[in-house]
């Protein structure tokens, strides 16, 4: 695919990287899941807001069944363009896990412009530190560690397989797999957005955080990345420019596009474990 972002107009690139743009009945959408995970918190066994940090919303949630031991660990991060959106509008993303006897964690993190994304992607690594110390306490095999992330989530994902984990006394492959759903991979481009009044992205942090840029660490991973069909143009491109730029260091790394999938609808596909990019996710995780 031939695509650059660089020679889009102002009105191209918010209808494609604007995900609140490209889906008008976002809020919709939003609400109805937000329901859903407000059910799930209520009913499901869990540990809620578990502080793993000093910043503010530097907590996470641990969903699992009683009694669970050794379970594998699978680890979401949500998006919302590193600036929106929390843990508590992804609780229900637990259920598939739950249902297959494994640990479920949902992470927060402060958000920008109170905290750059430099400081988000720092507070991530902590998050995964905390949990590898931590999450046997709660029936979690901290040797099966899986990470996804949705959005932005991807995005701060996808960073960690960039961190050399072998300064924490903690081997590179950490990791048994990563979902990086639906991420934008390229912050350079939310430079040239309207929306970045919010986010305040300058260009030196979005250097530093471009993955296209980045050595990954990681060799024994799985990666897959996946996008919704219903997704714009460049949107999609993201997840293409990644996976190329992968598939060549990466061992075991597949693409895939979710179908009947927009940015927002995907978050129920999530939610349910018949569908077909959770069956994915789960069998990555050896759940299945």
């Amino acid at each position: 695919m031939t695509y650059n972002w660089k020679n889009l107009s102002l009105k191209e690139l918010n209808k494609n990287f604007n995900p609140r743009i490209a889906v008008p009945n976002f809020e919709e959408i939003l609400k109805i899941e937000n329901n859903k995970a407000t059910k799930t918190r209520n009913k499901a066994p869990c540990h809620l807001d578990l502080r793993y940090g000093k910043g503010p919303l530097q907590i996470l949630d641990i969903f699992a069944r009683p009694k669970l031991k050794n379970a594998p660990v699978h680890i979401f991060i949500h998006g919302g363009y590193w600036r929106a959106l929390d843990k508590n509008n992804h609780s229900h993303l637990a259920e598939p896990f739950l249902k297959s006897d494994s640990v479920y964690v949902s992470i927060n993190y402060d958000l920008c412009p109170t905290v750059s994304l430099n400081n988000i992607v720092t507070e991530i690594i902590e998050a995964i530190l905390w949990l590898y110390k931590n999450i046997e306490n709660y029936g979690g095999n901290p040797n099966n560690l899986n990470i996804s992330g949705h959005s932005a989530g991807a995005h701060l994902a996808a960073m960690l397989t960039t961190i050399d984990w072998k300064k924490f006394k903690i081997n590179n492959d950490i990791f048994t797999s990563f979902t990086l759903i639906s991420g934008i991979f390229e912050p350079q481009i939310v430079i040239k957005l309207p929306i970045n009044k919010e986010i305040k992205i300058t260009k030196e942090i979005a250097n530093n955080n471009d993955l296209l840029s980045k050595t990954t660490l990681v060799k024994n991973t799985s990666i897959l990345i996946a996008v919704g069909d219903n997704e714009p143009e460049g949107w999609i491109n993201q997840s293409v420019k990644y996976f190329n730029y992968l598939k060549n260091k990466i061992k075991f790394i597949d693409y895939y596009k979710i179908n009947n999938a927009n940015h927002f609808s995907m978050i129920s596909m999530l939610a349910d474990n018949k569908s077909k990019i959770t069956k994915k996710i789960l069998k990555l995780n050896k759940l299945s």
